[in-house]
């Protein structure tokens, strides 16, 4: 008699959120832009209640305008007890374009989580993940989504560092489009790695870690560009704002990032990891960790000192002390410059030049002005004469009159 509630509910196009049950009321569903009307399927618990539908003209055929359309439906009970359900139908307009899901393959996270207002994206993969695969999903079947230009089904390759996908979805009539991005960033290869060409070598090292460049960054204004792996140049610049290879000073824009050079980078050929264990293997530098995941030549988890050293280079180099007695040939030259500085300072000993020098060059630091000072230091008697024409040393107040 005072039952009031519904045992069934659902609408054509779309699905209800969250799903239908006679305890829940509020609902919200969302159809294309090309549907023009939906139809309500409803049934009441009881067979003696009644409902009315409070849209249109009360029918279960509902007309749909563009944007949100509120559909309440009052069920009342033989007695007179009424419950009322709602239900928010929003019609996309034809020129709509966003994305109602985004995610990555492998369950990938996102940061921070989808939101379709929200358009910029990151996200950390292991080191030998060297594809991903886009997973956009839009609220409208007569949008396009296109990724990096290509299919969404089609996966991305990514960089050695950092690769940013783009995700465009465009409108079901075409007039408009919205883009999101996903930084996609691996996790730095935790073994040094060596390339196969000599000149990639000086073009793909970092100076500080002395391997491979990660998420490549330049010095602004550095000619020719002073290029470093992202977190080195970050630790270093934490402690001293100076440029690491000429100890000029950075400024606040000092940061370039090299994402060209990332991708260059990707491309060039490097030694398998496992190259000590027979490994002749020649890879992509992007390849190189999924490479290691399979190579016939990686170790296994229980690793036999004998697979160590019963292989040819460890007998060559290491079987015996007598083998680690690596004969080394050096060519010592002296070169005019050298000769001259010897003959100028009265010393021979590199040892002595090399703590002279840097006496010097303390000294020439402590005597540099102070910011807000224009005037020209008096500098110490040390640094104080210059060498004339002859090889003399004058004082330097002589030597720029002479200039």
């Amino acid at each position: 008699m005072d039952n009031c509630d519904l045992e069934k509910l659902s609408i054509s196009g779309g699905k209800l959120q969250p799903a239908f049950k006679s305890s829940v009321t509020s609902y919200k569903v969302t159809v294309a832009s090309n549907v023009k009307n939906v139809t309500l399927d409803l049934l009441t618990s009881d067979c003696g209640a009644s409902y009315k539908i409070f849209l249109g003209d009360g029918s279960k055929t509902i007309q749909l305008n563009d944007g949100i359309n509120v559909v309440d439906i009052e069920v009342v009970a033989e007695d007179g007890t009424s419950k009322k359900y709602s239900i928010e139908v929003t019609k996309l307009s034809a020129r709509t374009a966003v994305l109602s899901e985004l995610s990555i393959e492998g369950d990938v996270q996102l940061h921070p989580a989808f939101s379709a207002n929200i358009y910029e994206y990151s996200s950390t993969v292991s080191f030998y993940c060297n594809t991903v695969t886009m997973l956009p999903k839009v609220p409208d079947e007569n949008m396009k989504v296109l990724v990096n230009g290509e299919s969404s089904s089609q996966f991305v390759s990514l960089n050695v560092g950092d690769t940013m996908v783009e995700i465009k979805v465009c409108s079901a009539d075409g007039s408009n489009s919205q883009i999101y991005t996903v930084l996609v960033t691996r996790e730095q290869i935790p073994i040094a790695v060596t390339f196969s060409d000599a000149k990639d070598c000086v073009d793909y090292e970092c100076p500080v870690s002395l391997t491979a460049l990660y998420r490549p960054v330049s010095i602004y204004q550095s000619e020719p560009k002073h290029i470093f792996s992202g977190p080195y140049i970050d630790m270093l610049a934490r402690r001293s704002k100076v440029d690491p290879l000429n100890e000029c000073p950075l400024g606040d824009s000092w940061k370039v990032l090299e994402p060209d050079l990332d991708g260059n980078m990707s491309a060039a050929l490097v030694k398998c990891f496992f190259a000590y264990r027979g490994c002749e293997s020649l890879v992509k530098l992007a390849e190189v960790g999924s490479h290691a995941l399979r190579c016939p030549h990686k170790p296994s988890a229980d690793l036999d000192p004998k697979d160590v050293t019963e292989t040819s280079w460890y007998k060559k180099y290491f079987a015996s002390s007598s083998n680690l007695e690596i004969e080394t040939k050096h060519t010592l030259e002296v070169r005019n410059w050298e000769k001259k500085l010897q003959k100028a300072i009265g010393e021979d000993s590199v040892d002595n030049l090399c703590t002279l020098a840097q006496d010097h060059l303390k000294l020439y630091r402590q005597c540099l002005p102070k910011p807000g000072m224009f005037q020209f230091p008096r500098l110490p008697a040390t640094l104080a004469t210059v060498p004339d024409n002859c090889g003399l040393a004058v004082p330097i107040e002589k030597y720029m009159k002479k200039r």
